[in-house]
């Protein structure tokens, strides 16, 4: 180790330690809130907050939709370039094979030759036909781009013509054990894990509380004697339903502690948040700050249900709200262009302050690709761009860090600027994820007193949109990120570092102790 190394080594070990105390009165609630000010500053506390799990990022594959996006005509490959830019995202958990396109997926239907596979109806909208991206595609595809392993269960049934067929419970279990055998020799190394369905308690199933927890114990046992390591996860959430197929309700406090009561072996949750919807009426309710106070109240409720053991909580599907008056593909441009990347990358680092939060996985299909799949080419769009910058800058400690910022960009969550800051496991190296949603270059002061007076390494990589341009209006933004040489600069004698930010932006920054 250089004497520049033990220095930066020195001072990290005190920025950790020396003042250990002094983010102990700010709870996660108060840290992710970011407070009104006139000036951008983030302040960077002297405390590990959390490890940043390795599988934090992650994308969603569902099935059909996938398909069409993805694959070439008639084929199970993918189109050209594709799985390049799947392989430049290593470490990505994948899940599989959806959402809603789960719980009627016959992983059995999908095995063996093309021309064998049994048509399946997996949507309204679309008309049976064989899986061509079966689960050995998946387990090929996550060993090709060294993914992780996630799939979601069908508890329901199966059917070639119809999406009303439900099968014995019994019946779908069996289906399930067999596949936790094939998983288990099959799949690559790592945890694996089954979510227990997807949304059954509402949308066209509306299933009982105590039909879910029934269909899901029968699932479990069967799983359990072929795959004694399989992991499981539930699913709640943060909000009262209310039925549309019948009458009645079903608060969201009453069904999670059902499900936490009946399921003790589960200790894996998860929920699923879409935000920014421009919507007036959904305009406050479904702005990042209101999501997540609602999220960390169903996760407070979870906790005590459980005794105070904190659940691992996954978000299974995050992105930005689509907008129904745009269809097409210019769909994309709304959900996975520039605003909903700068909405998305807000999203993350939030969740990365968030002890119980163990991965947020994007809605990445249909409107909310990550690419523009017209014809047989792939444009990544923005989204693609900012989920590559921050897998790239992955560091695994997340230190506590406090965001105060203006609201030039008027966005009702009352911000334009929220950051988390990151280190490695020596301290050699400090990060920073910052979003702007200003159409305006913000200049951030950055707390770090125990570097005060010190010259520094700082690397900058982001991805902007131009100036003076609403990021929903920004439609030229191809998405791409740039990364600036690293320059030199001296920390301020007050411990205050000075950093830029461009419009519209997701930066990341890399800060080491200059030689």
């Amino acid at each position: 180790m250089n004497i520049y190394h033990l220095r930066f080594l020195t001072a990290a070990v005190s920025f950790v330690l020396v003042q250990g105390c002094a983010a102990d009165s700010l709870p996660t609630d108060q840290l992710i809130e970011v407070q009104a000010s006139t000036d951008a500053v983030i302040n960077v506390f002297p405390t590990i907050l959390r490890r940043l799990p390795d599988h934090f990022l992650g994308l969603n594959f569902e099935s059909q939709i996938f398909e069409s996006d993805a694959l070439e005509a008639g084929s199970s490959q993918l189109k050209p370039g594709l799985l390049r830019q799947y392989q430049v995202l290593p470490g990505l958990v994948y899940r599989y094979p959806g959402g809603l396109m789960a719980n009627h997926f016959n992983w059995e239907w999908a095995m063996g030759p093309a021309i064998y596979r049994t048509p399946q109806k997996l949507a309204d909208w679309a008309a049976p036909v064989p899986a061509r991206f079966g689960a050995e595609e998946y387990l090929s595809f996550l060993n090709d781009v060294n993914g992780r392993f996630w799939y979601t269960l069908n508890l329901n049934g199966w059917s070639t013509t119809s999406m009303d067929a439900e099968l014995p419970s019994a019946t779908v279990a069996a289906s399930n054990g067999r596949l936790a055998a094939f998983i288990r020799d099959q799949a690559p190394s790592g945890p694996r894990y089954y979510q227990l369905g997807n949304e059954l308690d509402r949308n066209e199933y509306e299933w009982p509380t105590s039909k879910y927890i029934e269909r899901a114990s029968d699932t479990i046992a069967a799983m359990s004697q072929a795959d004694p390591d399989a992991k499981f996860v539930a699913f709640l959430r943060d909000f009262n339903l209310t039925y549309q197929k019948s009458s009645g309700k079903s608060p969201y406090k009453t069904f999670n502690q059902a499900v936490l009561d009946a399921l003790p072996m589960v200790n894996d949750l998860s929920f699923q948040y879409y935000y920014d919807d421009l919507r007036s009426e959904l305009l406050l309710r479904s702005s990042i700050p209101w999501r997540l106070k609602m999220f960390q109240a169903a996760i407070r409720d979870a906790t005590a249900a459980r005794q105070g053991r904190a659940p691992n909580v996954w978000i299974t599907e995050h992105g930005r709200s689509r907008n129904p008056d745009i269809t097409g593909r210019l769909a994309n441009t709304f959900t996975s262009g520039l605003a909903g990347a700068l909405s998305a990358a807000d999203f993350w680092i939030a969740t990365a302050q968030m002890p119980a939060i163990q991965g947020a996985f994007l809605y990445s299909v249909g409107q909310w690709s990550i690419f523009n799949n017209a014809g047989s080419g792939v444009q990544p769009l923005p989204m693609y761009w900012v989920l590559r910058l921050l897998n790239d800058n992955r560091l695994p400690n997340v230190l506590a860090t406090q965001t105060n910022s203006p609201n030039e960009s008027g966005y009702i969550g009352g911000y334009d600027v929220r950051a988390v800051a990151l280190a490695d496991d020596t301290f050699a190296n400090l990060g920073l994820w910052v979003v702007n949603r200003a159409a305006q270059p913000h200049e951030i002061n950055v707390e770090l007193p125990v570097f005060g007076g010190q010259k520094v390494s700082v690397r900058h990589d982001f991805i902007a949109g131009r100036v003076g341009v609403a990021a929903d209006q920004d439609r030229q933004t191809p998405g791409v990120f740039f990364r600036q040489p690293a320059r030199t600069v001296t920390v301020g004698a007050d411990g205050v570092l000075v950093v830029g930010v461009p419009a519209n932006s997701v930066s990341c920054f890399r800060i080491s102790l200059a030689n």
